[in-house]
């Protein structure tokens, strides 16, 4: 139980680090999301043939076009995701991928006839709170003028759509096998989407590397924290590991402080008393939705 509290902490620790280099990335290297998602199609291309490459089990063709769409919602999120955090606060955004496993419950009660505990009511009502008071800027109305709420719902349920079908064919295949051909049609439709972004990728690298070379090491950082979750729902239960998890949400809050005091301009964040206990109460009862949903 120890191990696996142990793995879960540091794989949030991780996913937030991840999380800030993204918002330092497209803040003041690459500004157009679109340029990152032509990163990251190389950068899977790589990743994804290499496994195909050393691991050659063979899959069906019936289930291609499940892989394909786990790639097409796995783009979508992270489009959506980037474009997000282009135009606002990290802290503000991020936690509100707290409604995966809100969706993930609720298209469990639509396609398998699934009912709803009690407590998953108030984890939802939980969730609801947490957002509207962590994007609330003085008023109700501040909230629905947001634009990242709707941009963050669409990157969460893509997300929980995602999950179902990619367990469904996990029960086919290795993990390393499903992990490649999804990584690959990710590659594809970015390269197919966004290849007239290529053009200001060559460009950026012609002023520097420093952007590539940041979200490269963002991506690593990401991979690394989902095979230590990984390994910790494998020694602990995974309710208790997905809940601990969240607490990804404080740390990357914790981590906007210290840079607003260490480097004020790195990342971007309005910050006094009254919005920094706003946040964490927004985040304590996000926190606490996902424990109850779990």
């Amino acid at each position: 139980m120890t191990l696996g509290i142990i793995l879960s902490f540091i794989a949030a620790i991780f996913w937030a680090s991840s999380n800030i280099i993204d918002k330092i990335v497209i803040t003041h290297h690459i500004e157009r999301p679109g340029q990152i998602m032509i990163i990251i199609s190389g950068l899977y291309t790589v990743i994804g043939g290499g496994i195909l490459f050393f691991i050659q089990e063979p899959v069906r063709l019936t289930h291609m076009p499940i892989l394909l769409a786990c790639g097409a919602l796995w783009t979508l999120m992270g489009y959506t995701y980037f474009i997000a955090i282009s135009r606002e606060e990290i802290s503000r955004v991020v936690p509100l991928f707290a409604f995966i496993p809100a969706f993930t419950a609720m298209l469990g009660a639509i396609f398998l006839h699934e009912i709803f505990a009690f407590t998953t009511y108030l984890g939802i009502a939980g969730l609801i709170f947490g957002t509207f008071l962590i994007l609330s800027r003085g008023s109700l109305a501040s909230v629905f003028k947001n634009k990242s709420l709707s941009i963050m719902l669409l990157s969460s349920s893509s997300i929980a759509v995602y999950n179902i079908l990619s367990k469904y064919v996990l029960d086919y295949y290795s993990y390393w096998t499903v992990f490649a051909w999804i990584t690959l049609f990710t590659a594809l439709i970015g390269w197919i989407i966004f290849f007239p972004h290529i053009k200001g990728v060559r460009e950026n690298l012609k002023k520097g590397w420093d952007g590539t070379l940041l979200y490269v090491g963002s991506e690593i950082i990401a991979h690394f924290a989902a095979l230590i979750y990984t390994a910790a729902i494998a020694v602990w239960y995974v309710t208790l590991a997905s809940s601990i998890i969240t607490v990804q949400y404080l740390f990357l809050f914790l981590f906007t402080i210290l840079l607003a005091k260490w480097k004020p301009n790195l990342v971007p964040e309005l910050l006094n008393r009254k919005i920094a206990a706003q946040k964490i109460i927004a985040i304590l009862f996000i926190i606490l939705g996902v424990v109850l949903i779990s």
